[in-house]
């Protein structure tokens, strides 16, 4: 068929080249595409991913489950046994049981076993209470929130009052996961602007295309090469 124009396989394949770059246009004109922005990857988990995770942890979190730990595993008191109440425990322990007692009147007072094995307990809360005052909710994670939680369940069970510490893990562990929603829509919302943006520019460059000759758009790929030549 080219060889019927005086067109050689070279120039017909050249010809080719610059239709697939610039288009059908009255003037073959080369026109460089803009340089859009890099659209990165999309969010780290789906939005059915994430729900089924925070579901699955708060099934967990509501599960009866003994801790395994010793104290030294949240962490470790090494001072003199003083008096907390009835019960005897490290003195650099009792700082952070007195500040548990502060907002909570006396949650140890219906204790059930005997005074020589509350004290040791509530070293064991202690050292949970310091665990969770060294930590933060930028380096939380879901196995502290749920060792925490094991601890003060076993506490609950000899008749410690903390449900509220409960409560409050509950609240913590949401706070976790609203963190990583956020961190979730902030990226989506960086990558919907990157695409806004890439579109604009596309648009304009197809614009500009267009205005420098004939172009036609076409939906179909029906024709031959010189059916869409221009009149």
């Amino acid at each position: 068929m080219f060889a019927s124009m005086d067109l050689g396989v070279d120039d017909a394949m050249h010809v080719s080249e610059e239709i697939d770059e610039v288009g059908i246009t009255g003037e073959v004109t080369a026109i460089s595409p803009p340089r859009g922005p890099t659209v990165e990857a999309g969010p780290s988990v789906s939005v059915g991913g994430l729900s089924s995770e925070v579901a699955d942890f708060l099934k967990e979190f509501d599960a009866k489950a003994p801790n395994p730990h010793p104290e030294q595993y949240f962490w470790s008191f090494n001072g003199p046994l003083v008096p907390f109440g009835d019960f005897w425990v490290p003195n650099d322990c009792s700082p952070y049981l007195s500040r548990l007692s502060a907002g909570h009147s006396d949650f140890t007072k219906g204790f059930k076993l005997s005074i020589g094995l509350g004290g040791p307990m509530l070293s064991l809360l202690g050292s949970v209470l310091a665990a969770m005052d060294e930590s933060s909710l930028e380096d939380v994670t879901k196995t502290q929130i749920l060792a925490w939680r094991s601890v003060i369940q076993d506490l609950l069970d000899v008749g410690f009052d903390l449900g509220f510490m409960i409560e409050r893990l509950r609240q913590t562990a949401q706070c976790l996961f609203g963190k990583r929603i956020a961190d979730e829509i902030k990226a989506l919302q960086h990558q919907t602007a990157l695409l806004q943006d890439s579109l604009a520019e596309l648009t304009a460059y197809q614009d500009k295309m267009m205005s420098t000759g004939r172009m036609v758009l076409r939906s179909e790929r029906s024709g031959s090469f010189l059916d869409s030549l221009p009149d």
